[in-house]
């Protein structure tokens, strides 16, 4: 999964944002101060999302064991006259579990929206910066798209791992099991 592969980056986003300093001061300062947000965002997401993730996982595998219980007692729900009345359980189970899905996956996709906005955002941020030392002589044009896409490596690690966190709380569940 992509989250798991973010996490052998994750080391070298340092290296990166060192290397924008490198290139001055200004352009380190922008991309640690977007990077700070992107994490701020990325606790924010895990804090704001995991209960709602883990009911609704919660709730779709009760519905699968409600599911498979009518299945093994057919004959009986059968023969009782309660097939539709334990349809309508089931399937007002399943609706819960999957509004509760969807419920959490808006609230994922907003963070995973927001960070993969604001770093865009950001990187027209450091150009901009890059751009005003540029015509103050204090910078290069090259070192400027230089540090623009050091800054686009460093923060990639954590723009997939608010993309992917609902993968992440999934595993932490079953590893807790």
């Amino acid at each position: 999964a992509p989250v798991f592969l973010a996490l052998f980056d994750v080391p070298w986003a340092p290296v990166f944002l060192a290397a924008v300093f490198v290139f001055h001061p200004w352009l380190g300062w922008t991309a640690v101060a977007g990077g700070f947000v992107l994490v701020l965002v990325t606790a924010l997401h895990q804090a704001s999302t995991r209960r709602a993730v883990l009911a609704a996982h919660a709730a779709g595998v009760e519905a699968d064991r409600m599911a498979d219980r009518l299945r093994d007692e057919a004959d009986m729900v059968q023969s009782m006259g309660m097939r539709g009345a334990a349809f309508d359980r089931w399937s007002a189970a399943r609706a819960g579990a999957v509004a509760g899905a969807i419920a959490a996956a808006d609230r994922s996709g907003v963070y995973a929206v927001f960070s993969r906005t604001f770093r865009l955002f950001l990187q027209s941020a450091i150009l901009a910066v890059g751009a005003l030392l540029v015509l103050k002589g204090e910078l290069t044009p090259g070192a400027m798209i230089a540090a623009s896409i050091l800054m686009g490596r460093a923060l990639a690690p954590v723009e997939q791992a608010i993309g992917g966190w609902a993968l992440v709380q999934r595993a932490q569940e079953a590893w807790g099991r």
